[in-house]
């Protein structure tokens, strides 16, 4: 069963993000949520997480989705970290979550045939997920 965890200060963004997850899977996944880095990161410890969905501006600080990734990834460079916001995939910070080591970028808000597509290519690129139709 895979494991996402999903990082948002919005209640409603990850009850969003928590659906279009459930639907674009065939298996029922396991869903952790966090609403702030400090809960991110204790759920991140917990136990091993398959990737998490992490909102790019957290307690209204515009790096601290970038600071969290940084910390995750140093924890577990495997662990794909798929940036979730509501800026342009060009936008600087955008950019600079990519070349840190984001999976993917997810615009805001979460379409299902987005999630499904981010899914796909986890599981290409590792083969740890079923294929997803």
């Amino acid at each position: 069963m895979a494991r996402y965890l999903l990082v948002d200060d919005s209640p409603t963004i990850r009850l969003t993000l928590a659906s279009a997850i459930k639907q674009a899977t065939r298996t029922p996944p396991q869903i952790l949520e966090a609403a702030d880095a400090v809960e991110a990161l204790k759920q991140f410890d917990k136990a091993p997480i398959d990737a998490v969905f992490l909102d790019m501006v957290l307690d209204d600080t515009a790096d601290s989705g970038l600071n969290v990734m940084a910390k995750i990834l140093a924890r577990n460079p495997s662990t794909r970290v798929i940036l979730v916001t509501g800026l342009p995939a060009s936008d600087p910070m955008v950019v600079k979550g990519i070349r840190q080591g984001a999976f993917a970028y997810l615009p805001k808000p979460a379409r299902t045939e987005a999630v499904r597509k981010i899914l796909n290519e986890m599981e290409t690129e590792s083969g740890r997920f079923g294929r997803i139709r």
